[in-house]
């Protein structure tokens, strides 16, 4: 049974049609523009920026950025610098490009000091990423698989006493390091 519709219903349900249909015909036509943004749009190059903020910091950690930031762009997402200290202004304007680790130290009370460098080994290990063999310390090479405590040991000494290894090959120049060891081991080491 469809239901009857007085007469006032039947006007009432086309007046709330009319007002749909032109508030649809409103919203096409005539779209809100919204004023333009006070701040500049972002420009990614689609590649991500790591930066691996330590020391004396709010919130040290790993930050991801879609453009390069700046040192105190980092600073600032880290919560600022332990103790009210200030760098200088001509630090905090640099522009990091590529991965980077910042560490903040106290050379004296309220003088911190910015050191600059590539990702720490640990960093690389838990992205997934090569460790350099010339920076490694004995324990991360150990935790590397094929690697145990007595060849990561022998690696270091090595490394120590004849210098830096130009490439991976060079490795087998270590006691227990064969051709065979090092295809094991590329995917795990890298020479920056």
């Amino acid at each position: 049974m469809i239901p009857t519709l007085s007469r006032s219903q039947q006007q009432g349900l086309l007046l709330l049609g009319a007002v749909i249909l032109g508030a649809l015909f409103f919203c096409h036509w005539f779209p809100v523009h919204h004023p333009a943004s006070l701040n500049p749009p972002i420009v990614s190059s689609g590649e991500q920026v790591l930066i691996e903020l330590a020391g004396d910091v709010q919130r040290p950690g790993l930050y991801s950025y879609d453009r390069p930031p700046t040192v105190d762009r980092v600073l600032r997402d880290g919560g600022g610098l332990c103790g009210g200290g200030k760098l200088a202004p001509g630090l905090t304007g640099e522009v990091l490009h590529g991965d980077t680790r910042l560490a903040i130290a106290a050379a004296a009370p309220g003088v911190p000091v910015l050191e600059k460098g590539p990702l720490s080994v640990r960093t690389l290990w838990i992205l997934g990423r090569p460790i350099p063999v010339n920076r490694a310390t004995a324990e991360e090479l150990d935790a590397i698989p094929g690697i145990g405590p007595g060849l990561a040991r022998r690696i270091v000494e090595h490394r120590e006493t004849r210098g830096p290894f130009p490439e991976l090959e060079a490795l087998q120049q270590v006691a227990g390091v064969g051709e065979k060891t090092i295809e094991k081991l590329r995917p795990y080491l890298t020479i920056p």
